[in-house]
């Protein structure tokens, strides 16, 4: 039941990174991503690192979305292979609040354009697909978890 979000994030080493790299390494590369982009999100003046800094962190979660609809039976393995086990932790180690999103959307937004990446405009349809992706159990203990992203 709670396993299924956490198969979320290794979805995207399936796709996105190298087939051969192990799924645990790839929650640990998102876990440290996550980090790195929450430390500049709210910087009044990001360079370019810091931009690509959020940008990547953004992609793979986009690049872990849609590897979920494409191979969604293979959860299980994934799921395993990571050794995930909690939704509430997997929120917590490696998806960005819906707060700090909010606040980086309204920093994305410059004279009527939008100036950032497209992937963190689709963060918000990316944790929805994620969602979807959970059995009734897991979308249960999401929805009334704090630590996941309630939009």
């Amino acid at each position: 039941m709670r396993k299924y979000l956490l198969l979320l994030v290794t979805a995207f080493s399936f796709t996105a990174c190298d087939e051969k790299q192990d799924p645990k390494a790839a929650v640990v590369e998102l876990a440290d991503k996550k980090i790195a982009a929450e430390a500049v999100i709210s910087l009044q003046e990001r360079n370019f690192d810091a931009n690509m800094a959020i940008k990547d962190y953004f992609s793979d979660i986009a690049a872990m979305a849609i590897a979920l609809k494409k191979n969604p039976q293979k959860k299980e393995q994934i799921i395993k292979r990571a050794g995930l086990n909690s939704v509430e932790k997997t929120c917590k180690d490696l998806l960005v609040s819906k707060e700090k999103w909010e606040n980086l959307m309204q920093r994305c937004q410059y004279r009527g354009y939008f100036v950032c990446a497209e992937e963190i405009r689709s963060y918000k349809d990316a944790v929805e697909s994620l969602f979807l992706s959970l059995d009734a159990g897991a979308q249960k203990t999401f929805r009334s978890s704090t630590e996941c992203p309630q939009f």
